[in-house]
């Protein structure tokens, strides 16, 4: 058998600078994906907390605007009870009277207008 390398007669850093070098060059290359997905992903994370904040902006608004109508809600069912109750208190104080009290101009009688 031919024996072309042998570990035994070269000087003792020999065998440690292979493993030392490729070892740096795995490194490096394992180092050089990881940034690229790491910068991926920070810049995904910005674009969602923007997002993110965005959404509660919006949320905010239909808060404050769902509180509004709900008070608008409030105030016209307020309203609509005193209405409903001033109708009922003058139920009986209403008189409908059946004869038309409205009386046609005279400038209108003779063109087809009648009661």
């Amino acid at each position: 058998m031919i024996v072309l390398f042998d570990f035994c007669s070269v000087h003792w850093i020999f065998p440690w600078i292979l493993p030392f070098l490729l070892g740096l060059g795995l490194g490096y290359l394992l180092w050089g994906k990881f940034k690229a997905l790491f910068s991926e992903k920070e810049n995904e994370l910005n674009t969602l907390n923007l997002k993110f904040q965005g959404l509660e902006a919006d949320l905010t608004v239909c808060k404050n605007a769902r509180m509004e109508a709900e008070g608008n809600v409030s105030m016209l069912r307020g309203r609509m009870r005193e209405l409903e109750a001033s109708m009922s208190g003058a139920k009986g104080a209403v008189k409908i009277s059946t004869k038309p009290s409205a009386t046609i101009p005279p400038a209108l009688r003779g063109r087809g207008f009648t009661l």
